[in-house]
């Protein structure tokens, strides 16, 4: 009887894809380190962002509010209303952005006919967390921040 070879087949390698457990368990370890080694930062540069963000609308206001006076030949007053908000005369209500409020200042001012502030110098401080802006006005009616 002549031999019959057995075929028999070798088992076949297959290619796994995807990772294994220690590897991604590596990969959530080192995100949650660069994550705590950053997220604070961000945090405080979003806070120092709203807070600059509310000084200038507050500034831009202030400097619509003399032009209005100017334009209209009448006092315009800017009227804190809140600790978030406030109101321009002929303009409007406004509110600061998300978490930042009034911190110290004045509660108005009222820039007369010809563009000075009625009861001379003023300022407006506006703050979040521990980070703070002053908005002060000169008795020439000059707006800036500090």
């Amino acid at each position: 009887m002549p031999d019959i070879p057995c075929e028999r087949e070798a088992p076949v390698a297959r290619a796994r894809g995807g990772f294994t457990l220690v590897e991604m368990l590596t990969v959530v370890v080192m995100a949650g380190i660069i994550m705590s080694i950053a997220l604070p930062r961000f945090i405080w540069m979003r806070t120092r962002y709203q807070v600059d963000a509310a000084a200038q609308q507050i500034t831009g206001d202030l400097r619509r509010a003399r032009a209005e006076a100017l334009r209209r030949n009448t006092s315009v007053a800017l009227l804190k209303t809140g600790t978030t908000s406030y109101q321009v005369q002929y303009i409007g209500a406004r509110s600061l952005p998300s978490g930042v409020q009034f911190t110290a200042g004045s509660d108005s001012v009222r820039f007369i006919s010809f563009g000075v502030p009625a009861t001379g110098a003023a300022s407006f401080t506006v703050g979040a967390s521990n980070q703070a802006r002053l908005v002060s006005i000169t008795a020439s009616g000059l707006v800036r921040v500090q």
